[in-house]
């Protein structure tokens, strides 16, 4: 197998697995408040309306649990999810997160780069055909 075969062979089971995501409609808690949600989009739109935290575009996003998981460890832990900087209590890193606007995924952390399909695609041009740029 070429390695372009083996880059599709990756490319079409994360797809697999995207989809199979974006079918379950398990309950969810909210990362910042006591709120539920059944699937994942109406948690990420719930976070976004509501809390105006953003993991960039929805449709992007593989192994969804993972990704919280980390998310909720690092707000248990009073870690800013942009920035990685660690608070004192959860009040003053919320403050902190709105104040420097750190409610998103800071895109230069690599810790990020599994959960999002365009680093599945080896070929910048198929990235743009299919929407990721």
């Amino acid at each position: 197998m070429s390695g372009n075969d083996d880059n599709n062979t990756e490319l079409i089971k994360i797809l697999e697995i995207q989809q199979s995501e974006r079918n379950d409609d398990l309950l969810r808690n909210c990362l910042f408040c006591r709120d539920q949600f059944k699937g994942r989009n109406n948690l990420f739109d719930h976070l976004f309306k509501v809390h105006y935290f953003t993991v960039g575009k929805i449709d992007n996003i593989v192994y969804f649990e993972e990704l919280i998981s980390i998310l909720r460890e690092k707000l248990e832990k009073l870690v800013c999810i942009f920035c990685e900087n660690k608070f004192k209590n959860r009040k003053v890193l919320h403050q902190h997160m709105k104040k420097k606007r750190h409610f998103k995924i800071h895109t230069k952390n690599e810790i990020y780069d599994k959960f999002y399909i365009k680093n599945y695609v080896k070929d910048n041009h198929n990235n743009e055909q299919m929407g990721f740029h």
